[in-house]
């Protein structure tokens, strides 16, 4: 019996204290639960400022970029060069792989070349094109290395 009323005695003894920290461990996970909901709700809050803070600033970025794409954007003088540049090179592509140059495309490209019934080439025409072409050439490959024009 001795046994029996000693483990009772301690075990009276110790109820008061598991209770307690019973409760203080109940508060201590509320707590952390409770920092640990604020810390989430925090991290969400600065989540959406960093990505409203990065939009406005892609945002701003792309605004520069067009706005500066619309100041160097070639004028349609420029760009008819290109394309007489591009039409050049496609006859040119044509001919060096030894097919001979279709009529059809000339005329479509270079419709000031031939009339569609002539077999003769308009010589002034073909040379003011080339001349052209020469020419803007030139200007690209002098702006390539640094010059004006």
């Amino acid at each position: 019996m001795c046994l029996f009323g000693v483990y009772s005695a301690v075990i009276a003894a110790a109820e008061p204290v598991m209770a307690k920290t019973a409760g203080i461990a109940r508060g201590v996970s509320n707590a952390v639960g409770k920092a640990i909901s604020t810390a989430n709700e925090e991290a969400k809050w600065r989540a959406a400022q960093h990505y409203e803070a990065r939009e406005k600033f892609f945002n701003r970025q792309l605004s520069t970029l067009e706005e500066e794409k619309r100041e160097h954007a070639p004028s349609e003088s420029v760009q008819e060069n290109n394309k007489l540049l591009s039409h050049i090179a496609l006859l040119t592509a044509s001919a060096a792989t030894g097919q001979s140059i279709d009529e059809r495309v000339l005329h479509e490209y270079f419709p000031a070349w031939k009339g569609r019934d002539s077999s003769e080439f308009n010589v002034e025409e073909v040379l003011n094109d080339l001349i052209v072409a020469v020419s803007q050439l030139s200007q690209m490959r002098s702006r390539s290395f640094g010059g004006e024009n």
